[in-house]
């Protein structure tokens, strides 16, 4: 895979997970079920940091 295509991959995971995280920690409890705001949260983190990790190898194979 070319540096280019991790590079936006990595990006691609941080921007989704952002947006989750904000559904798990900011939607009402009225709206969502709280295992689905648990699901909402551990996926936003797990996305962050394999974000993270792509774009850190990415940085590291030039």
């Amino acid at each position: 895979m070319s540096e280019a295509t991790q590079k936006m991959l990595g990006l691609v995971a941080i921007i989704i997970s952002i947006f989750l995280l904000m559904g798990g920690l900011y939607l009402p409890a009225d709206f969502v079920a709280e295992p689905t705001q648990t699901a909402l949260v551990i996926l936003g983190v797990m996305l962050l940091l394999g974000g993270n990790v792509v774009m850190v190898v990415a940085h590291n194979d030039e």
